[in-house]
């Protein structure tokens, strides 16, 4: 039992784009329940007792509470992994008995794996993007690195156009360029000047613009300045921004696409990946780790991707095997509006936030107004994307919602959709074009006096 505590006694930190607020504390002595309100976003929160919050046994001994982290939403949230079982893996012992690091595209219709045995980079082309069971090798475009005797991590340009290689022989980072964006086999060494030295380190990356670059080693991690994006030979290391820590056996460093979460894998035990918030996005000076957010990975783990939306999980293991993830993230719709179309009347855009199958004809709810028939219309679906044909006759307007519910719409986890939405209003026929209007006379006419003024008028539904 304790004296003394109160809800001022707690503190709430907000990681990512977590909202919440403390908002009450109820119980006595042992047993005590403390609420927080309005949870939202994708993040975690932290709480803890204040180091000057007066709280005592009965016996007047001060009391010390340990902290508490609680994930928020699920985008990038590790310990969303469905009970730790992947839904999905691939094999690519056929191609490297060691391979260490693993990237995708910028769409997720190719995945892309270097080999330290072999020193090649291979790739993958996914008939379904980000997802690893329907991957394919590309016969003929892998690379062969025959510049480098160790080849330990590899990035891409933001455009693809350029691919990055580290030497795990000299730690040092080369720089291809590519004639068609993320086809290796179009790849060119651009020679030893211009590469970048960074000693010690096991893994490097870019921040999203390629205007600095990270390299981690054991025991910290270095920023770099690059005065041309994505150049590293322009890099140049930037003074007291280093973030320290404890990385043991480091073998690669990922950022979240917003910047705000980085992630650090150990290799050998503890198998782990650590988690990083940065208050300043891409600013490794501003990082706070936080060791209630380590994941511990159940195999050796080399290196892990993410998919576009923070919604899947890739490992590469040292059992030669990509396992992914499905982090329970529920697709949701980005943007519904009119667009233009060659084939129907009129046409409008379903975007969502991630790629999503099981969208048909039933998902849908039209509503027109009297004197408008929609005569034929139909539901085009591709991954994040789905377009809504329709021929309509008729003056008026028209519009399809999405359905709240009793849909079979779902991403690639099996994940449904979060909820629906209402879609644009769309104008059908001569309906509100004032170049239309004929003149009814001036018996149907109202004129306005000074008593009556008006400024603006507007028209029935």
């Amino acid at each position: 039992p304790v004296i003394g505590l109160t809800l001022d006694d707690f503190e709430l930190t907000l990681f990512g784009n977590a909202t919440g607020n403390l908002a009450s504390l109820s119980g006595s002595e042992e047993s005590y329940s403390l609420t927080i309100n309005a949870l939202s976003g994708d993040g975690a929160i932290k709480v803890v007792i204040k180091d000057e919050a007066d709280i005592t046994d009965k016996f007047g001994s001060p009391f010390t509470g340990e902290s508490m982290v609680f994930m928020v939403g699920t985008a990038y949230n590790l310990f969303a992994a469905i009970d730790g079982e992947e839904t999905g893996d691939f094999d690519v012992d056929d191609q490297d008995t060691s391979p260490k690091d693993i990237a995708f595209n910028n769409d997720g219709s190719k995945m892309f794996i270097n080999g330290d045995a072999s020193n090649f980079v291979y790739e993958y082309n996914l008939s379904t993007l980000f997802d690893i069971n329907t991957a394919s090798l590309a016969e003929g475009e892998s690379l062969e690195s025959t510049e480098i005797s160790s080849v330990t991590n590899l990035e891409f340009s933001a455009d693809g156009f350029k691919l990055f290689l580290r030497n795990g022989s000299n730690s040092s980072i080369l720089e291809y360029t590519l004639t068609a964006p993320y086809d290796i086999s179009t790849a060119q060494y651009q020679g030893a000047g211009e590469s970048l030295d960074v000693s010690g380190n096991n893994a490097f990356t870019f921040n999203d613009t390629g205007s600095m670059l990270y390299s981690v080693s054991s025991s910290s991690i270095k920023q770099y300045s690059l005065s041309m994006p994505f150049d590293v030979s322009s890099g140049v290391y930037q003074e007291g921004e280093d973030l320290d820590g404890s990385f043991y056996y480091v073998s690669d460093i990922v950022f979240d696409r917003t910047g705000e979460r980085l992630f650090i894998v150990n290799y050998l035990r503890p198998y782990a990946v650590i988690t990083y918030w940065l208050s300043t996005p891409y600013d490794i000076s501003t990082g706070i780790r936080d060791d209630d957010l380590e994941y511990e990975t159940p195999d050796q783990t080399y290196a892990i991707a993410f998919d576009n939306y923070g919604s899947r999980f890739y490992t590469l293991t040292s059992n030669d095997f990509v396992y992914q993830y499905n982090l329970n993230l529920e697709p949701e719709v980005v943007s519904f509006e009119e667009v233009s179309s060659e084939t129907a009347d009129y046409a409008m855009e379903l975007r969502f936030s991630e790629p999503v199958s099981g969208i048909d004809n039933s998902d849908f709810e039209f509503a027109n107004s009297d004197g408008v028939s929609v005569s034929v219309w139909s539901v085009y679906a591709q991954q994040t994307l789905a377009t809504i044909s329709v021929n309509a006759l008729g003056d008026g307007v028209l519009q399809a919602d999405l359905k709240e519910s009793e849909t079979a719409i779902v991403d690639f986890g099996g994940t449904e959709l979060a909820e629906g939405a209402t879609g644009p209003t769309v104008v059908v026929g001569s309906a509100f074009d004032v170049s239309e209007a004929t003149y009814l006379g001036l018996e149907n006419s109202y004129t306005f006096t000074e008593e009556t003024s008006t400024e603006s008028f507007t028209f029935n539904n």
